[in-house]
């Protein structure tokens, strides 16, 4: 398959995950994790007070120090505390999350209704798969974007917009190596060991269209990211509040960020099969 081949195979997958949003269905798995990140970052905001308060006193005090425990900071470290709990979350319920919406898409694309139901009860028994694929990913792309960084420490500073770059661009690289094996496991029924070896396979050979398909949705969070790392002069120049609002809009967005990383990955893993 060309290079132009490819191309218009990305275009195709982006253009129908596009119209296949008028389906809201679609959107149901994004929009109940949105659900619970909201009810995160509200006990986050209300971390003071009960029931919330015996859980997550303890555990701020342990990771950030007692300053945490006082406002403003606890605005100021929200953002920190917000991204360390989704992390765990997407484990334990997001490639669960990921799974449903792989099938959900796959049946749409295949002209037929997605259901919720249908794609929970595939899902289910193929949770332990998907989520050791999980913790391998995850391992790697912490390994360069936070180990890299901290390893290079001595050679480059830990401010340099080139490592930070350059371990931002190997975490996306090692997503898209990974992209195609939730709707392996999930579609094609694939254990680790295929689904692993069949994704990487795909990746190979469709580099370029790989890496855009798991960088654009990626990028696009990446402002976001910059202004809530800027904690401090938020706090300095607007109220500590406004923080947890951009949380908020986070939320929002991740919603619609999600939904064209999964529909347009599983589009042209089915048109890229369909060629083959």
């Amino acid at each position: 398959m060309g290079a132009l081949e490819k191309a218009n195979l990305f275009l195709w997958a982006w253009v129908q995950s596009a119209k296949s949003a008028k389906n809201l269905k679609l959107f149901t798995p994004f929009l109940l994790y949105g659900v619970l990140q909201g009810a995160v970052l509200t006990a986050l905001v209300y971390f003071a007070y009960p029931p919330f308060s015996a859980i997550l006193v303890p555990l701020l005090r342990r990771f950030f120090g007692p300053a945490a425990l006082h406002y403003p900071q606890s605005m100021i470290i929200l953002p920190d505390m917000f991204h360390r709990i989704d992390l765990i979350l997407s484990g334990i319920i997001g490639v669960g999350v990921i799974g449903v919406a792989t099938q959900m898409f796959a049946t749409r694309f295949n002209g037929e209704k997605p259901q919720l139901k249908r794609g929970i009860r595939r899902v289910l028994p193929l949770y332990g798969i998907l989520f050791l694929i999980w913790v391998l990913e995850t391992a790697l792309v912490l390994g360069f974007v936070v180990g890299l960084p901290h390893l290079l420490a001595g050679i480059i500073p830990l401010e340099s917009r080139f490592l930070r770059v350059l371990s931002t661009l190997l975490g996306i690289i090692v997503g898209a190596a990974f992209a195609y094996t939730s709707v392996l496991v999930v579609w094609e029924g694939k254990g680790i060991g295929k689904a692993l070896k069949g994704s990487f396979s795909l990746f190979g050979q469709n580099t370029f269209s790989s890496f855009f398909l798991v960088a654009i949705p990626t990028g696009l969070h990446l402002p976001f990211d910059w202004v809530l790392g800027k904690g401090n002069f938020l706090v300095s120049k607007f109220t500590p509040e406004i923080i947890g609002w951009l949380l908020i809009l986070y939320i929002g967005f991740s919603i619609l960020t999600n939904y064209f990383l999964i529909g347009p990955i599983t589009g042209f893993y089915l048109l890229v099969k369909e060629e083959s």
